[in-house]
């Protein structure tokens, strides 16, 4: 499967998903390493969660979708802690794992249990797509480079989320805030972090 292109990516259909979300975890990955050291306590665009807090959810997220895909119980082996004393670490080896689950050759086959309920394949993988580049978008902006969020891919997964059906049957307290108003001309990353309710 050929790798995403900058700078559009056009609609993400079944076939491009999984490299979408391989991009995606670069782009995340770079605004992890580009977070500061004694930055973990700062304030995020997510309601009460510092990037500690954001970042935890983020791995957790991950060894769920990969224990979904290998068909094992999530947390079943993670600590409480799941950042440890290596945050930057522990965010590489989860990344790592994510990959090759989504790259298995099976991986879009058959339902996949996800937060949002049981979906097919495809769309739990534009669900964890949708995951990683809203945090990841998040984390970026926590450490101020929004140099980092990737506009195309945003855009691009907005569109596709919408044409999916949109979220508002997923707009509750812990999962999606009500959309916020934003200029038709906005930067792709802040167009999908206001549709997420994000206040940007």
């Amino acid at each position: 499967m050929n790798r995403v292109q900058d700078p559009a990516i056009g609609r993400i259909e079944t076939e491009t998903v999984v490299a979408a979300i391989d991009r995606a975890l670069d782009t995340a990955g770079a605004a992890v390493a580009a977070l500061e050291p004694g930055s973990l306590g700062a304030p995020t665009l997510c309601a009460d969660w510092d990037v500690h807090t954001l970042l935890e959810h983020l791995v957790r997220v991950i060894y769920g979708a990969v224990a979904a895909l290998s068909d094992i119980t999530a947390d079943a082996e993670l600590p409480a802690d799941v950042l440890g004393s290596d945050p930057h670490g522990a965010f590489a080896t989860a990344a790592e794992l994510d990959r090759a689950a989504w790259s298995r050759p099976d991986a879009l086959e058959g339902a996949v249990p996800t937060p949002l309920g049981e979906l097919p394949g495809p769309s739990a993988a534009l669900a964890h797509l949708l995951e990683l580049t809203v945090h990841g978008t998040d984390l970026a902006l926590a450490a101020g480079r929004t140099d980092l969020a990737d506009d195309a891919l945003c855009a691009a997964l907005l569109d596709a989320v919408v044409e999916a059906g949109g979220l508002d049957p997923y707009r509750r307290p812990g999962w999606f805030d009500a959309a916020v108003p934003v200029a038709d001309d906005a930067p792709g990353h802040l167009r999908l972090l206001a549709y997420t309710g994000r206040r940007v």
